[in-house]
């Protein structure tokens, strides 16, 4: 009795274990809303190794019951950004900054989705973060921009 006892101690006690050595294997979601819109951010990983490629996702939702435009002259409305260090990339880096870019309309319920790949290069240290940024209006602090952090080799024991 005592032996069965202890075997099954052992494999829960082992079901706790394994996903704390895993580390953070799973993939990720940020969200936050203003209340017109709902902005989220989803990574494909979150611990990688120098070299390994993450995929993030960028959606924005108008949660209001009208249409929703924003109109920035010369800023992206909506953007994905990564601060690594002193380094920031972003979605838009490289585009033009035509109306795509800088005119976002909705509908209700309807959403915009952004998507990039970004590689852990050798420029990141310890790792970064990841944001959906919308910028509803041009003035300081009227952004929404929920974020993750991407951990760079310090995932579990088993590397996950």
């Amino acid at each position: 009795m005592k032996t069965t006892h202890g075997i099954w101690r052992t494999l829960v006690a082992g079901l706790i274990l394994i996903p704390g050595f895993m580390g953070c294997a799973t993939k990720e979601i940020s969200n936050r809303s203003t209340g017109d819109y709902e902005v989220v951010i989803w990574a494909s990983k979150q611990c990688v190794s120098r070299g390994e490629t993450v995929h993030l996702r960028a959606t924005v939702t108008n949660m209001r019951s009208s249409s929703q435009v924003i109109q920035l002259d010369g800023l992206p409305v909506f953007d994905i950004r990564i601060v690594n260090g002193n380094q920031i990339t972003r979605w838009s880096d490289g585009k033009p900054l035509t109306d795509e870019l800088t005119d976002l309309v909705l509908e209700p319920g309807a959403s915009k989705v952004i998507e990039m790949d970004w590689i852990a290069n050798s420029e990141t240290t310890r790792g970064a973060i990841a944001a959906a940024v919308l910028t509803y209006d041009p003035r300081p602090g009227h952004q929404v921009a929920p974020g993750i952090p991407i951990t760079l080799d310090s995932c579990g024991i088993l590397g996950y």
